[in-house]
């Protein structure tokens, strides 16, 4: 008799971490469940890091849904259990899915580094660009994001202008070294990567931080007594995504390899064709035409100690990978880079009104400005509601940490006079600027 435990992990940054385990036992009672929860209290030597490491965000609470079969127990029972690290012996199947609820987006760097190799080989790539939606604002900005709409389309147009698109980009990842590649997108996630305890934890220092590259996808891990399955799922429409996760395959692979160069595993790929070149790189054991990408590793490489770690280094990077995930949950959205070229534009000389602040906007963007609204209406705002928050966050700032006469921040947000700035503000805040400041001045001065 199969029965099966199911952890919902409520993050605090709005999306959510699945665990599934599914235990072979005769007997069940209330006094079982809490000793299977006791032990699932997870080894967390592997849940740890799948929760904790590996998600790196703190949770509110964890509901433990037990589903059995009818007659032993009330089916479906629901309670709140409090996890703490205790060991554990990987005696049952643990599931872990990573696909929160965040704004799925990709860096920059991806798509500028695929431009710079098309112009090498004497295509041009403003064409492609323009049908994708991408200005060369987006590609050229250091640290800007690519929404997942916008890599698709991408993808999908690139397919059709480039002749040979999943060939050559197939081509790309199995020849190139792919640490390599991956320390060009990011030294710090990479450098992290090879200062891990296991390779397993490699793996999971990759994946619990891969929003820093591009979080498209979805991975599942399945811890079993001998083996770990991950598993990549293409969400893409028509998986147009199949070749860059494919490319993801190839990272996790090469990153278990930097621990144990002759580690072996099992791969499953979701296409039926370019087989010699993908079971070149991998090895003979790959199946195709597979209902979804995966990789299969030997526990016993995977979860054995690396002895080059170096713990003093490890406490840096980890805080500097920390500090970037963190940043990227809370600020990877369309709406930030709108909201970085309102505050450009009011500082750019000849732009006076608010259509002019519109039309740099879309200019920079490559947009129309329908385009641009229908992009924000998808985070519940539009244009000239976003810019009067911005206008009111930015008055409020000038205000109270400048000099700043009342004239020179209504010209530095571009009203047409004091007056209108003076209404413009005390209609949003409920007081004129002078209270505002005047009081936020005495605040000053007394704290």
């Amino acid at each position: 008799m199969q029965v099966t435990l199911e952890l919902n992990f409520r993050l605090l940054h709005g999306g959510e971490c699945f665990c599934r385990w599914v235990i072979n036992t005769e007997t069940l009672n209330h006094s079982h469940i809490y000793t299977l929860l006791h032990k699932i209290q997870c080894d967390f030597y592997h849940i740890n890091h799948a929760l904790w490491v590996i998600c790196n965000l703190k949770y509110e609470k964890v509901d433990v849904l037990i589903d059995k079969p009818k007659g032993l127990i009330q089916n479906n029972t629901k309670s709140t259990f409090n996890i703490k690290t205790s060991p554990f012996e990987p005696k049952i199947t643990t599931n872990i899915s990573f696909r929160d609820n965040m704004i799925k987006s990709i860096s920059n760097i991806i798509v500028s580094k695929v431009n710079a190799a098309l112009n090498e080989s004497g295509l041009r790539v403003s064409e492609l660009l323009k049908r994708s939606g991408i200005s060369n604002y987006e590609i050229d900005t250091p640290g800007l994001r690519l929404s997942e709409e916008q890599y698709y389309s991408f993808i999908s147009h690139g397919s059709k202008y480039v002749n040979s698109w999943s060939e050559q980009a197939l081509e790309f990842i199995t020849k190139h070294n792919n640490i390599d590649l991956a320390y060009s997108l990011s030294p710090q996630l990479t450098g992290l990567c090879l200062n891990e305890k296991s390779a397993y934890e490699s793996l999971l220092a990759y994946i619990n931080n891969r929003v820093i590259i591009g979080n498209v996808e979805e991975i599942i891990i399945s811890i079993k007594s001998d083996e770990t399955k991950i598993a990549i799922i293409d969400h893409s429409p028509g998986r147009i995504n199949t070749i860059p996760l494919i490319g993801v395959m190839a990272h996790l692979y090469s990153l278990a390899k930097t621990y144990h160069p002759t580690i072996k595993i099992k791969a499953g790929f979701t296409i039926n064709n370019y087989k010699y070149m993908i079971s070149d790189f991998f090895g003979a054991n790959c199946a195709f035409n597979q209902e979804y990408n995966y990789i299969i590793f030997n526990n016993e490489d995977l979860f054995s100690k690396n002895q080059s770690f170096n713990p003093f280094l490890y406490k840096y990077q980890k805080t500097e990978i920390e500090r970037e995930t963190t940043y990227l949950l809370y600020n990877n959205s369309f709406l930030n880079t709108v909201i970085v070229l309102i505050e450009k534009a009011m500082s750019t000389p000849d732009i006076y009104t608010e259509n002019s602040i519109l039309e740099y906007v879309c200019n920079h963007l490559r947009i129309s400005r329908w385009t641009l609204n229908q992009k924000l209406k998808f985070e519940d705002i539009n244009f000239s509601l976003l810019l009067r928050k911005v206008r009111l966050q930015k008055a409020c700032d000038l205000l109270v940490t400048t000099n700043m006469s009342m004239q020179e921040i209504s010209d530095r947000l571009l009203f047409s006079s004091q007056a209108v700035f003076s209404r413009f503000f005390s209609s949003n805040i409920g007081e004129s600027p002078i209270a505002f400041w005047k009081k936020h001045w005495v605040m000053s001065k007394t704290t």
